[in-house]
């Protein structure tokens, strides 16, 4: 009990642990060694990087859930503007490891992707939040890199050229580049990209650039019909457009009306809301639970869309979190996994992955059968959900699950493992396979089980190879094996492997 810091099973130890993983993530972004041939002919290197960031826009653009790779879209958009841009600085003489660095990056996301594509999980993979925490945190790695050379030239040679327009960037071969070896290299095929794409891109000459930042959004300024265009899949409602416009307002205001992303720790900083470790903690499991150490515009004016306004957010986000039917970032079907095999009237809320500030209510209806509802929520009306003649509001979303509660709902779910840094929802058992290959003896994580209200251990055995174990519903509990002693909790059956010896370190904390 001493240890209970939100909903109940959100520990400090587990915030401990994301603080730890975000710290190895950092010094992983730092420790990248670059060859000397990636630090001397730097005009070859950054055009190879600009022919690799276009291969990833492409594979983004063929994503067909296209609100579930908005954000990574627009990060690279800008990449390539930035990357062109330096080209273009034919001045840049000196030896540096960033450039390499970013190529190194860039390559490494590509060859994510095109295995995605390979093994056809690419849509899978980028809809199920922890397969594509590489994704996510590669990608702002770069953003961040890229940012970071362009302070060190704007620092060591002066003010940089004119930015090119988006069109330009994709489309743009500087004079006589050369390869990293120093050969010469031929025009990358990026016509029929411009060709293909070209309808959809924003007048190219009006892309601004203010003290080395970049409006982004295609050629204008990021805005709240951007965000909405980007994110919802129906039409925008007027009141979400307002809404957004704050946040976005109160980003450009504190930030800047040109910045995009920021580091985790600027952003902080410049909110001057005089947080408490807990409580940037808190706030870190909503705005980057990828752990990616950055935030952008994007997540931050549809995070106060649902938990503004900004002076009362820390309150806001405490309060829900702190409910035992929140259970934040889980896909749909892991709530429809949680819930199967429960008694009827079980329920939990949940983060709407395919509206980011908006809620989903999951529960038990008749025979077992697990239905759902979006949760609204307007500045005026409160939070709203649709029933079968009408919609109905409410002033908060305790209030809304307390009304229900005298109806079709009864208990809340209590699966307080799925806050547990080893749990990983939603994974098979290949995948689980695929993650602790080349992992040390004992790393282990719990996954779903394909048998209904079941779940899997996986984990690295004494030969090195990827072992696994059904954790079975029974009476009173958990079973291992469908044998031998029952376990209360899946935490239970976790510390009887610890305790034999079997597991040693959660997957993702070595």
């Amino acid at each position: 009990p001493g240890q209970i810091l939100t909903r109940q099973g959100v520990s400090i130890d587990r915030m401990s642990a994301l603080r730890n993983a975000g710290r190895k993530l950092r010094n992983k972004r730092r420790s990248i060694e670059v060859p000397p041939s990636l630090q001397k002919n730097l005009i070859g290197v950054l055009q190879s990087c600009r022919e690799k960031n276009v291969k990833i826009v492409d594979t983004l653009r063929s994503v067909q859930s296209a609100n579930e790779v908005s954000e990574l879209m627009q990060s690279h958009q800008t990449v390539q503007v930035l990357l062109t841009r330096f080209i273009l600085y034919k001045q840049i003489t000196q030896e540096m490891i960033l450039p390499g660095q970013i190529l190194t990056r860039l390559c490494e996301l590509d060859e994510l992707f095109q295995e995605y594509i390979r093994t056809d999980k690419l849509e899978r993979n980028l809809k199920n939040k922890r397969l594509r925490r590489n994704i996510d945190q590669l990608s702002a790695y770069i953003w961040l890199d890229v940012k970071e050379l362009e302070g060190v030239l704007m620092k060591m040679i002066g003010p940089l050229p004119p930015p090119p327009t988006m069109t330009e960037a994709f489309t743009l071969y500087p004079e006589e580049p050369t390869s990293p070896r120093g050969e010469p290299m031929p025009p990358p095929e990026t016509e029929s990209w411009d060709q293909q794409h070209a309808s959809s891109l924003e007048d190219p000459d009006d892309a601004p650039m203010d003290n080395g930042r970049l409006h982004l959004s295609l050629g204008k300024q990021f805005s709240a019909s951007d965000l909405s265009d980007l994110n919802l899949q129906q039409s925008p409602n007027p009141e979400d457009i307002k809404i957004a416009e704050e946040g976005i307002n109160i980003w450009h205001h504190l930030f800047g009306h040109d910045t995009f992303i920021l580091p985790w720790t600027t952003f902080i900083q410049g909110l001057g809301l005089n947080l408490g470790g807990l409580e940037e903690d808190l706030l870190k499991t909503i705005l980057d639970d990828q752990n990616t150490e950055a935030v952008t515009i994007y997540r931050f004016a549809e995070f106060l869309r649902g938990f503004g306004p900004l002076e009362r957010c820390v309150d806001n986000v405490r309060s829900l979190v702190r409910a035992d039917w929140f259970y934040g970032f889980i896909s749909a079907n892991e709530a429809r996994k949680l819930l199967e095999c429960e008694p009827e009237g079980t329920f939990l809320v949940r983060f709407n992955a395919a509206r980011s500030g908006t809620f989903v209510l999951d529960w038990v209806a008749f025979e077992g059968q697990v239905q759902s509802a979006q949760i609204l929520w307007h500045a005026q009306s409160g939070f709203s959900i649709a029933e079968e003649t009408s919609i109905r509001n409410f002033d908060s979303l305790p209030q809304m699950i307390a009304t229900y509660q005298m109806s079709i709902l009864s208990l809340p779910l209590r699966a307080y493992h799925t806050n547990a840094i080893w749990f990983h929802g939603d994974l098979d058992a290949e995948e689980a396979g695929e993650m602790l290959q080349n992992q040390q003896i004992g790393v282990y994580l719990i996954r779903f089980s394909s048998y209904p209200g079941c779940y899997a251990a996986s984990y690295v055995g004494n030969r090195k190879s990827v072992l696994k174990d059904l954790i079975n519903r029974a009476d009173g509990g958990y079973q291992i094996n469908r044998n031998g002693e029952i376990f209360p909790t899946l935490e239970e059956v976790v510390q009887s492997y610890i305790d034999r010896g079997v597991f040693t370190e959660p997957y993702g904390t070595v």
